[in-house]
């Protein structure tokens, strides 16, 4: 019989120091290279499909946090003059801006008035392996992509390493045609990532499974290979195949009971009225109103829920969970967005195919018209309940997430809460300066003390937990929201949670464990509506 070999540290043997060293460096390259933030975004020569270098440039510097600190710009040789172009139309463009703005920000409990518009500090540099960049960069932009893996090592900012403790994160984006995804160099760099990723998922020291979820937005950008419906998006010409969009209808009714009225008898008086309504019809409500006037008197609160993208019905069949006894009669509002789709997207490549873990580019003028929709239907829920607009809670997942915060930030009425689940803020960085809510002059602060409640997953490759943790840190800091909790749900992705990982629920609430896989956001609601609707 063989004799078991001892292990090394039992025989005596000691790592050599070459070995030693090059796993200090290998230690070193983790947290310079996971101290940033690292996106990517395709780009087209000619911004036929994706928005070309120059405008994607523009979309990025007009959307930097003012005082947040100073851009590299690094390209090659032959993208020089027109990146420097593009740098020049950026501060012409913000030269001839109303320096109105620069007044803001409106004094908050948090933060006082400052000013906003300051200009950042640009500079644009050519490639080359003597690189250096100026002290205190803090935003790395390829205009032009690296050739290679030592090319994208040395563009990364030393102000990396403290990135984690910085409100602002020190980025690198890197711009990309499709074309490039076939080339050897961008295959070196994705296997960087891979690499990295793999190291850093067991290591709660480099981010853990949160930073790996950040990296694999960028893997699944840069795979090879992808499917044109891998996103589920709707073609041009092509309708939503719901029953209610089928049906041609512009809203319908339907009631549903508390599960334990199985056990003990149905009860009226705890009873939920579910509206599905289109967002086109409030183009004219005085004509949709009759269809969705409350059938059940006496509806103590409504809840408004925004779908996620390209899905009318995420909860068909879950209807009966927002049916708490505890409440008494609620009205629920499933407003249906146009296309499935509340807005539209400035960078169709992040979303289509992978994720944002800095910027979502937002379309704002889109998201605006359906805001403007989204409060008539607020003012037309709030009479309905005798102007208790209190009683109101504004809710969303994903896109729809986004869209009904936005209501939320904006509103002048006073609401009863807000509830989100794997979505972000529409704010800086994903608006433009002029368009942050929460730079607005003279924004509502009447919801400032509200219940405000937000779902990340930590493995959501889509928005990523850090992103929405920094959006979360900034509606405290310059929004002044007093009640803002987040809770970042381990084996949770973008989709839910992986099988096995939801969280084990209290004994009295057993009978919604497979609720609590199929729709968490809905667990999440009735966790917190309570309070939002007696707060």
């Amino acid at each position: 019989m063989t004799a078991k070999r001892p292990r090394l540290e039992e025989s005596g043997f000691r790592q050599s120091p070459v070995a030693t060293a090059a796993a200090a460096k290998e230690k070193e390259l983790l947290r310079t290279f996971c101290g940033a933030v690292h996106q990517l975004g395709f780009v087209d020569v000619r911004g036929s499909f994706y928005s070309s270098k120059s405008e994607r440039l523009q979309q990025l510097l007009a959307r930097i946090p003012s005082n947040s600190g100073s851009a590299a710009v690094i390209v090659d040789c032959s993208s020089l003059a027109a990146a420097r172009a593009a740098l020049e139309r950026c501060r012409r463009n913000d030269m001839a801006k109303p320096r109105t703005r620069a007044t803001r920000k409106v004094a908050t409990p948090c933060s006082p008035a400052s000013t906003a518009g300051s200009h950042m500090q640009v500079s644009v540099m050519v490639s080359s392996s003597s690189l250096q960049l100026p002290h205190g960069t803090k935003y790395v932009i390829n205009y032009d992509f690296p050739k290679s893996v030592d090319d994208y090592l040395g563009r990364l900012p030393s102000s990396a390493e403290s990135a984690q403790s910085d409100e602002h994160p020190t980025v690198v984006y890197s711009f990309i045609q499709e074309h490039e995804l076939t080339l050897k160099s961008c295959q070196e760099v994705r296997a960087l990532f891979q690499r990295v990723r793999n190291a850093v998922v067991l290591e709660p020291e480099f981010g853990g499974a949160a930073k790996a979820a950040e990296l694999d937005a960028m893997l699944e950008q840069m795979e090879t290979e992808q499917d044109d419906d891998e996103d589920g998006s709707m073609d041009d010409g092509e309708t939503c195949d719901c029953i209610f969009c089928q049906a041609c209808s512009m809203a319908t009714l339907s009631y549903h009971t508390p599960m334990m009225a199985l056990r003990s008898g149905p009860n009226p008086a705890a009873g939920v009225e579910v509206v599905r309504l289109h967002q086109s019809a409030l183009e004219d409500l005085p004509r949709a109103a009759p269809l969705i006037a409350p059938r059940l008197p006496g509806h103590v609160g409504t809840v408004i829920c925004l779908h996620c993208l390209n899905c009318h019905t995420p909860w068909d069949g879950w209807e009966h969970l927002f049916a708490m006894p505890e409440l008494g009669t609620l009205r629920v509002v499933f407003l249906l967005a146009d296309g499935c789709s509340w807005h539209d997207y400035a960078d169709v490549g992040s979303i289509g195919s992978g994720g944002v873990p800095w910027m979502d580019i937002l379309d704002v003028e889109a998201m605006n018209r359906s805001d403007q929709l989204l409060e008539r239907l607020v003012d037309h829920e709030a009479e309905l309940l005798g102007g208790r607009s209190e009683r109101i809670v504004l809710m969303g997942t994903s896109q729809g997430g986004g869209q009904s915060l936005l209501r939320f930030l904006r509103s002048q009425k006073r609401l009863g809460g807000w509830l989100g689940t794997v979505c972000h803020a529409p704010t800086l960085p994903h608006t433009t300066r002029e368009s942050d809510p929460l730079l607005a002059p003279g924004r509502p602060l009447i919801n400032c003390d509200r219940p405000m409640r937000l779902m990340a997953g930590e493995e959501d490759s889509v928005f990523p937990a850090g992103l929405v943790l920094r959006d979360a840190d900034r509606l405290r800091r310059i929004g002044g929201f007093q009640d803002l909790e987040v809770i970042v749900q381990p084996g949770m992705g973008h989709e839910g949670f992986r099988e096995g990982c939801a969280p084990v629920l209290d004994k009295a609430e057993v009978s919604l464990s497979v609720a609590q896989t199929e729709v968490p956001e809905l667990i999440y609601l009735r966790q917190n509506l309570p309070k939002m609707l007696t707060a």
